[in-house]
């Protein structure tokens, strides 16, 4: 749009502040509807169309991925994906103006987690050798 390229622009912000809205209406809505869920992440495109002196957000999709959730209530889920769509403050307030949708909502489960995170550890040169990794003796440690 005729700037540098350098830093942070406007219309990046505003589709921030959507996905940041969306996804902490998302969180509570989940928590409210005791589906499990260990964290969310959004992915956000804005869609500008227009030329130059018209320049305008034509759209703002948000496209959550809910993971350590229970992939057998997936209805459930892209339900309250959608309550929190309409119930996102940022984002309804723009909807009159620009189009404001859900797009595909993954659940990822949390032993799917567990195993891709077993993938990235390094191997062990004898399996059968104790163990001295400190975080696996702490709570925190345990709980990954």
């Amino acid at each position: 749009m005729g700037g540098r390229g350098v830093g942070t622009n406007p219309e990046e912000l505003l589709v921030c502040a959507v996905s940041s809205c969306y996804t902490a209406t998302l969180f509570r809505v989940l928590h409210r509807a005791k589906l499990p869920v260990d964290s969310v992440t959004v992915a956000a495109r804005g869609t500008v169309t227009g030329s130059p002196g018209r320049v305008r957000f034509a759209g703002i999709r948000v496209s959550p991925t809910l993971l350590g959730g229970d992939i057998v209530r997936q209805t459930e889920y892209e339900t309250a994906a959608h309550v929190a769509h309409d119930r996102c403050l940022i984002g309804r307030t723009l909807a009159p103006e620009v189009d404001y949708e859900v797009g595909p909502v993954r659940v990822l489960a949390a032993v799917a987690l567990r195993a891709a995170a077993d993938m990235t550890r390094p191997a062990r040169e004898h399996e059968g050798a104790p163990r001295n990794d400190p975080a696996e003796h702490s709570p925190a440690g345990r709980a990954a």
